[in-house]
């Protein structure tokens, strides 16, 4: 899957689980797909998050590498006190076990900019297979 389609269907896929389409039109969304500085889109993500965290409301950090250049960066972070222990978690997909992704992130604002949620979703270049990350509220 090349950059602009991955691109098409992330900004699709997340704005719908997000609402986009059916909810009023004071409410705002952002898409960007998640890029390596080299250019390249797929990337293997990995979650540090606190144990406060839950599958609604992320709480910790999310690092990709890409499967280019091996460069890691952080690309999300929500803390709370940051004084938790972090607990890691590599996502994969659930229909053929690989860990790369085309990754694009989505947040939902409200009434002139305020942020009320977002979604982290990637879909697998192996076999086409969508899969929430995370989310954010």
């Amino acid at each position: 899957m090349e950059r602009n389609e991955a691109w098409r269907v992330l900004s699709q896929a997340t704005g719908e689980l997000l609402g986009e389409g059916r909810v009023s039109s004071d409410v705002t969304f952002s898409f960007c797909l998640v890029e390596c500085p080299c250019g390249e889109t797929v990337l293997i993500p990995r979650l540090e998050h606190e144990p406060t965290s839950d599958e609604m409301d992320f709480i910790g950090a999310m690092f990709v590498r890409c499967v280019e250049c091996q460069r890691e960066t952080r690309h999300l972070e929500v803390r709370s006190d940051g004084s938790a222990p972090r607990q890691r978690e590599d996502p994969r997909c659930s229909k053929c076990g690989g860990n790369a992704f085309h990754l694009g992130q989505c947040d939902r604002y409200e009434d002139g900019g305020f942020f009320d949620c977002g979604v982290v979703m990637g879909i697998c270049p192996r076999c086409q297979e969508f899969e929430v990350i995370l989310h954010t509220d």
